[in-house]
């Protein structure tokens, strides 16, 4: 039988007997009567593996061919099931350029594919379920409707981080897909991603 107030989403639950090592049942099945949550999950990096959180990393530097600029992205794949947060995004060029960075969905894979590396070794997924993909051949690549974000870069600048708090961190649901490009042709464009991704709770779904 229910009980009053059950909490149905189990990774807090879990997260909670993992943290403190607890036995028996769900350590927190339900809330208070007058509703009183206070979850401050999150506060250290090596618990989000605890809060059934997977942590990545890429890096990746495409150069445009001739008369073509580079692009980058990072799609969270329909069916997928899960929810990221871009943490980390940083950037620099081989020349001055205003980067465009946009967000849309149904985004397709560019040419090249690449490995994404997992950041805890607890992890036993070592491959994230997001994809990251380049491409030496980026004209038109980037829709201006969908663009939300210009990035000044100076050549040879050190690389910018994009994401200097938590307010600025990226949610990719399923289908959501974010590729930056640069506008002038035949330059390199290095990019370092670091993302934490988890599978949606069935009261997330849309």
């Amino acid at each position: 039988m229910a009980r009053y107030n059950e909490i149905l989403v189990g990774r807090f639950n879990r997260g909670l007997q993992k943290l403190f090592g607890m036995k028996g049942e769900v350590p927190a099945p339900q809330l208070s009567s007058e509703v009183q949550p206070g979850v401050l999950f999150g506060d250290v990096v090596e618990h989000r593996y605890i809060e059934s959180y997977n942590r990545y990393g890429n890096a990746n530097a495409p150069t445009g061919i001739a008369g073509q600029v580079p692009a980058a992205q990072i799609r969270n794949p329909d069916g997928s099931n899960v929810v990221a947060v871009i943490e980390s995004l940083t950037l620099s060029t081989s020349v001055a350029d205003l980067v465009q960075m946009e967000i849309a969905s149904g985004l397709g894979a560019l040419a090249t594919v690449q490995t994404s590396v997992r950041l805890d070794a607890r992890q036993q997924v070592a491959q994230g379920n997001l994809v990251v993909s380049s491409t030496t051949s980026g004209n038109g690549l980037i829709a201006a409707a969908s663009i939300f974000r210009l990035i000044q870069t100076l050549a040879n600048g050190a690389s910018q981080e994009l994401i200097l708090t938590e307010n600025q961190e990226l949610t990719l649901l399923p289908g959501d897909g974010i590729r930056w490009a640069m506008q002038v042709v035949a330059a390199t464009m290095r990019s370092t991603l670091v993302w934490r991704e988890r599978f949606l709770e069935e009261s997330e779904r849309a």
